[in-house]
């Protein structure tokens, strides 16, 4: 919101809160648990049009990006893993720059390669009942077709 609505990016609150978000991050020195560091280089993304030091420190994370995207999930169910996808689903996304152009087509290929035959895609992630898991079966269905379709799928 900060991008686009000046009062909101200079209240005291927004403020706040992106100082405390920009200095967990800055002692971030090894591999973050792989939640955290997807929403640690949302977040500096969000932020890189406004707080220059955002830029510098999504640089520093990048190095934490294995060079086919792919972050297990520590503790998660079997399989559970982020994809480059997940850190970078579109051609224009600054993530793009620091990632090798072939391993974002391996991973487009993976993605189409995970619809089911009903058309839908799966989660890899436990959830808390059916309906939520019917949920997110949808969720991530309407997401691989968005990702895949910006990347002239």
């Amino acid at each position: 919101m900060g991008r686009f609505d000046a009062e909101a990016r200079t209240h005291p609150w927004t403020a706040r809160a992106t100082r405390y978000c920009l200095d967990a991050i800055a002692r971030i020195e090894e591999a973050p648990f792989a939640y955290v560091l997807l929403f640690a280089l949302g977040f500096l993304d969000a932020a890189a049009d406004t707080h220059p030091q955002a830029r510098e420190q999504r640089a520093r994370l990048a190095r934490f990006v294995p060079a086919d995207g792919a972050l297990p999930v520590e503790g998660g169910t079997e399989g559970e893993t982020l994809h480059l996808l997940d850190l970078a689903p579109l051609p224009e996304h600054p993530m793009r720059d620091v990632v090798d152009a072939a391993a974002v087509t391996r991973d487009l290929d993976r993605l189409e390669r995970g619809r089911r035959p009903d058309g839908g895609w799966a989660v890899d992630f436990s959830s808390h009942s059916e309906a939520a898991a019917l949920e997110w079966r949808g969720y991530t269905t309407v997401s691989a077709v968005a990702v895949l379709r910006a990347n002239g799928r």
